[in-house]
């Protein structure tokens, strides 16, 4: 439950402090980047991780096959965020101008630069059930904060410059780093259950 709170808190809070900080138009323009970047993770990504989830269960597999699961659906979910991504870091602002319209094109420039971001989110979240079946909840909860105060510091950084890009590119590296953490508890997670089975 707390790790579910901070994690909606995080994603809400550059909703709530952008339009008094830099206004809301702004706002709108980096609402459509994630909404655009949202749709494949949210859709694919979603699908994949129920795939995961029920691959790793306790009915479908022994505890000591969870590590190698965790690799192979890693391996799948880097291939498909690779397709999904890779195009959005070579011309965002192109192809949300092309499709959407030139007016979506700042749109595009925020998302080009959130795509490692995009990536490593793609990959990370759908693998972090992990934590759950091992029993890491409080680690969940403790990453989950980390995104809120994350969020914060780039916010307040992009104030203290007056630049909404700044906000965003500080948001980039500080949100990749601690998916990138993620997935690393969330792999020590899935040996942690496979050594367990191994007993």
């Amino acid at each position: 439950m707390i790790a579910e709170l901070f994690n909606n808190l995080g994603n809400n809070l550059i909703a709530l402090v952008t339009p008094s900080l830099f206004g809301a138009a702004i706002l709108g323009q980096y609402n459509f980047g994630q909404r655009v970047a949202g749709m494949p993770i949210t859709m694919i990504g979603g699908a994949m991780g129920d795939v995961f989830r029920s691959a790793i269960s306790p009915q479908a597999a022994r505890p000591e096959e969870v590590t190698d699961l965790f690799r192979a659906h890693a391996w799948r979910l880097a291939k498909v965020a690779a397709f999904v991504t890779v195009p959005l870091a070579l011309a965002a602002p192109q192809l949300l101008s092309l499709v959407f319209g030139e007016q979506w094109h700042e749109a595009g420039v925020y998302l080009q630069i959130l795509s490692p971001l995009v990536f490593v989110r793609f990959v990370a979240n759908p693998l972090s059930v992990t934590l759950s079946l091992a029993g890491w909840q409080k680690l969940d909860a403790a990453l989950q904060i980390l995104f809120v105060f994350s969020a914060a510091i780039a916010l307040t950084l992009g104030w203290w410059k007056q630049s909404f890009l700044v906000a965003v590119i500080a948001i980039g590296a500080l949100h990749f780093a601690i998916y990138v953490l993620y997935f690393i508890v969330s792999y020590m997670a899935a040996k942690a259950i496979s050594h367990h089975g191994e007993k």
